[in-house]
Parts: structure tokens; sequence; C-alpha cells
């Protein structure tokens, strides 16, 4: 019964059991939310730990859709900062994983964490804006759990709440709940980068360029505001139209 284990196995144990003092916990009381049998505290557990393999797996899986779907869409010249966003919330995901699945894990551990953070954070201070029609901009259920992330995070310190507080907040798993938002945060910016839902590497938004025209020896140059630019030249001679690609 150790406050300094913050693996979900241990969380829920804390969760589901009368509390024992200890050198980590001193504090005299029952903290237990509820108080399960060991049959069901192994069933909630297991289920708490299936989710957890499924929300890292079904992450993998959005991600490598969308990084197949724009190759397949040859992409990949445009995409590079994309790539890199998007491999960040698998691997982010992947470290969450880490460090919520083992027997223990103690709350130094949760330092891999920030990788998923970091893909959370890129999204929030990174984007502008809410977005529109539904594409781009910050999504407001990655924000709301931005700041949740930030509540859990910052009260930690012994000098900032005081030392029964802090205790406290190790007892309820504080610093895996991050883990465990982070790891739901994650999901969602890799469902959204899946459904082309979110700004990704600033590149949401087909980038047009604004329609010119210019006449040289009675042609005339169209420019068209495609994603790549395209353009096509009009022959004023009767030789019919030629087209090509802009850059």
């Amino acid at each position: 019964w150790n406050v300094q284990a913050q693996n979900l196995s241990a969380i829920l144990g804390r969760w589901c059991t009368p509390s024992v003092a200890s050198s980590e916990f001193q504090h005299v009381g029952d903290y237990a939310l509820v108080h399960l049998g060991p049959t069901a505290l192994r069933i909630v557990t297991l289920t708490a730990s299936v989710c957890v393999v499924a929300a890292v797996l079904a992450t993998a899986f959005l991600v490598e859709r969308t990084l197949r779907r724009d190759r397949a869409a040859d992409r990949a010249a445009d995409r590079a900062a994309d790539r890199a966003a998007l491999r960040l919330l698998e691997v982010g995901a992947v470290a969450c994983g880490m460090v919520l699945l083992p027997p223990h894990s103690s709350k130094y551990h949760f330092a891999v964490v920030v990788l998923a953070i970091l893909a959370i954070t890129m999204h929030v201070v990174g984007t502008k804006g809410p977005g529109t029609n539904g594409r781009g901009g910050r999504d407001p259920v990655v924000v709301a759990l931005f700041a949740v992330l930030v509540v859990l995070g910052l009260p930690l310190g012994r000098d900032l709440v005081g030392e029964l507080v802090a205790d406290l907040m190790l007892l309820y798993g504080a610093v895996g709940m991050t883990a465990v938002v982070a790891l739901v945060a994650v999901l969602r910016l890799a469902w959204l980068a899946d459904r082309g839902r979110v700004q990704r590497g600033g590149c949401d938004a087909p980038r047009t360029t604004p329609p010119a025209t210019t006449t040289s020896q009675g042609g005339v140059l169209t420019q068209v505001g495609t994603t790549r630019g395209s353009w096509t030249v009009r022959s004023g001679v009767g030789s019919g139209a030629r087209h090509g690609r802009g850059v």
C-alpha cells in the first residue's frame, strides 16, 4: 500500500480497499472511495487494463491509417511535419500504456508521459482559432483535457499545497490519472486526424493560390487556385489548351 505507486492496479487498489498507514502515508483514516472484495477488484482492474490497451491500439491504428491515406494521396512532400506530429501521438500513447499497465510504476517513471503532453500542447498552443465547418482549429474536448492535465500536474508540490493535500493527491493517483487523461487526449487527436478534422502541422486547409491572369502573344495564362496550384494555358491561335502543374 504505497502511495508512490501510480500504476493503474495500485491506484484502483487504493480506491477500493481500506486505507493502511505506511511510511509513505501516515495520515490516519479510511480514504477509500468504495470497498470491494478481492474478486470484484480483480475484475475492475482487468477491465481498466483492457481499456488502456484498447486505447493504445486504437491510437496506433488511426495514426497508421491516416499515414497510409496520405501516402496514397501523394501528399508526403506536403505533410512531412504532419507525419512527425502523428508519430508523436502514437509514441505518446505507447508511453502512457508503459507506465499504467506494469505491476508497479513510481511517479518518477511517469516522466515519459511528457511525450503525450507535448503532442497535446502542440495542438492547444500551436493551433489558431476554433476552426470552421468542422475543420481545423482547436478541439474543445482536447482543450478541456489539457486543462485537466494542468490541474492534476501543478499542485503536486508540497511547498505549494501542503503535505496533506500532496499526499492525498498521490493516494488518489493524480500522477497516474495524468497518464490516463493524456492517453484519452492523444486518442482524440488521432481520431480527429483520421477524420481530417484537425489542423496538422499548420497545413490542414488546402493551400490555394489567388487566381491570376496574364497575356502574352495572344495567349492567356489562367491560374486556378487548387491544392498544388494547377494552371491552364489557352492559346489564342487555335492550338487548343495545354494543362500543367504549378508549384
